[in-house]
């Protein structure tokens, strides 16, 4: 009885109310999503992956690619995260790898790192205000790809690391006693576990101890070498280790469309934010070449502006906490990936987090400047507007899981949405080839070209289609459009060589596949076709060569 008094005294202190609200809200409103299933990648890096369904396989995940570590067992995009893989070990342990079972994982998760984002809040502005912030994060629509889709889980593993590197870099620093050690500790030990969950967290511990560097007044002489000195050294040892694995430095990938990919990733961002109705998991934006005149101007406004605010905010640490969260991971986000037009929504899942921080810290100082003179307006008032907008964000979120319960309602949503885009046809094909409907994947295959003729993707896959069911001289003329579009692109080369496999012309099949592997000396499919057709020609030749034998020995 004592114990459940002082849990209801608990209760009703303010901080704890709070805290409860922030975690067990996005819990119950993301329940909706539990009878969902597999969409997508999570077929090749969950439901079908051999790779996560024992500890022994450990050691594979963390020397390989991603996708060298699926079921696909292929090189694939230049990503390294094998936190993210590894997490699924413990779903396989815990509950056989259930889609349910993921899908609550990844809405715990979120929660935690509501209740983490409101911890670190807590401590500088208002309860109501880091509350309020929190709650906001925590089921606003623009979460819900990360969070709802299982394979969106690296973006909610990024997010908790970095969240409790920053907690624990406050926690040793602000202000640092005799137990310092111990968080310091637990801040490194953050680090290669949020680089291997997502590269978008690179830059991150930097910024955090830079803004403490910036504005605290009386600076631990022993702590900020020893912070700065460890940090470099172990996201070092990190990149070194990634690029051995991937064999590919992230700095090669500098370009100027990458000024083209931030524009369009903030702009996309805060269109988001205050429409959340315009969510689309297809969504595209126009992928044109780089423009001087128009890409860089909007750039170097936006980075003027950015950089105002920034100084504005210079004396404040939780509001350059905010923006380093913000703006930290947009440009590893655009250095690594080659977004080709397409903008996920859950590249939004972290920074998100940091607008959230600055969102508090606006309503904290709107309070103390703004509000005074609005004293005809009831304080009511503006409480009953934010559980209005609250209440219209969670029933969207709720509209939203319900677009991912499966495949097919997810891509019809943004077929409707879009009738001329082509991505959703695209994917739905894919969807038909792993269910065997082959009528419907030829037909979703047309539709993607009649939107995007020269889809690259969509010509190869519909003419390995029409071999598969030895159609081929319907295959032709789409594998020669293809070559035309790209002729140096091995995968076209290594279908040419499965057409000619399969009408049995093997010597012409033996060069398509040594062209592919000309191009892309690592293609592992053309390797294993490669030596394939040597074993049936060497069988052949065998086979020729005894047969030879036989008509002189009968003369």
């Amino acid at each position: 009885m004592k114990c459940f008094t002082r849990c209801l005294v608990a209760f009703k202190r303010s901080k704890v109310r709070w805290a409860t609200w922030v975690f067990f809200a996005p819990v119950l409103l993301f329940s909706s999503n539990l009878d969902g299933t597999w969409i997508l990648d999570d077929h090749y890096q969950i439901e079908e992956n051999p790779y996560v369904r024992s500890v022994k396989h450990i050691p594979r995940i963390w020397t390989t690619r991603v996708w060298e570590s699926t079921s696909l067992e292929s090189t694939g995009s230049d990503i390294y995260r094998p936190v993210f893989l590894t997490s699924y070990i413990l779903d396989s342990y815990l509950f056989a790898l259930a889609p349910w079972a993921c899908h609550l994982l990844n809405n715990l998760l979120h929660a935690l790192n509501a209740l983490l984002l409101f911890l670190i809040m807590s401590h500088f502005v208002p309860l109501r205000w880091a509350g309020w912030a929190a709650i906001i994060f925590a089921l606003h629509p623009l979460v819900v790809e990360g969070v709802t889709w299982i394979s969106g889980r690296m973006d909610l593993l990024v997010t908790f690391f970095a969240l409790l590197n920053l907690l624990f870099l406050r926690r040793a620093l602000c202000p640092p006693s005799s137990s310092s050690w111990k968080y310091v500790l637990l801040f490194f030990i953050t680090i290669p576990l949020g680089l291997f969950s997502k590269e978008v967290f690179l830059p991150l511990p930097f910024l955090f101890i830079g803004s403490l560097w910036l504005t605290t007044k009386t600076k631990p002489k022993r702590l900020f070498p020893s912070l700065i000195f460890g940090t470099f050294f172990l996201t070092l040892i990190g990149l070194i280790w990634r690029n051995q694995i991937v064999q590919k430095d992230i700095f090669q990938l500098l370009s100027l469309t990458n000024l083209r990919n931030a524009n369009a990733l903030l702009g996309r961002f805060f269109t988001l934010f205050l429409n959340p109705s315009d969510s689309d998991f297809f969504f595209q934006y126009p992928n044109r070449p780089f423009s001087w005149s128009f890409d860089f101007s909007i750039f170097l406004g936006l980075l003027i502006v950015v950089g105002v605010l920034v100084y504005k905010s210079r004396k404040n640490v939780f509001a350059l906490w905010g923006w380093g969260l913000l703006l930290g991971p947009f440009l590893p986000l655009s250095l690594i990936v080659d977004l080709l037009g397409l903008i996920s929504e859950r590249y939004f899942y972290l920074p998100f987090a940091g607008f959230c921080i600055l969102l508090a810290q606006g309503s904290f100082w709107a309070q103390e400047n703004i509000r005074p003179r609005l004293s005809a307006f009831p304080a009511r008032g503006f409480t009953s507007i934010g559980l209005v907008w609250i209440l219209a964000l969670s029933t969207i979120t709720v509209l939203r899981n319900r677009e991912w319960r499966s495949e097919v309602q997810l891509y019809e949503s943004s077929m409707e949405r879009d009738h001329a885009n082509y991505l959703p046809h695209f994917f739905m094909a894919w969807h038909h080839r792993r269910t065997g409907r082959s009528d419907l994947e030829v037909q979703s295959y047309q539709e993607t070209l009649k939107r995007k003729p020269g889809n690259l993707h969509s010509l190869n896959n519909l003419a390995v289609h029409y071999i598969d069911h030895s159609q081929f001289t319907k295959a032709l003329p789409l594998l020669e459009r293809a070559l035309k579009k790209n002729p140096h692109r091995a995968k076209t080369f290594y279908n040419f060589g499965y057409f000619y496999e399969r009408q049995g012309q093997y010597h012409h099949a033996k060069s398509q596949y040594e062209a592919a592997l000309h191009l892309r000396p690592g293609y592992l499919a053309a390797q294993k076709a490669l030596r394939r057709i040597r074993i049936i020609l060497k069988k052949a030749d065998d086979q020729k060569k005894s047969e030879t034998s036989q008509a002189v020995d009968l003369e």
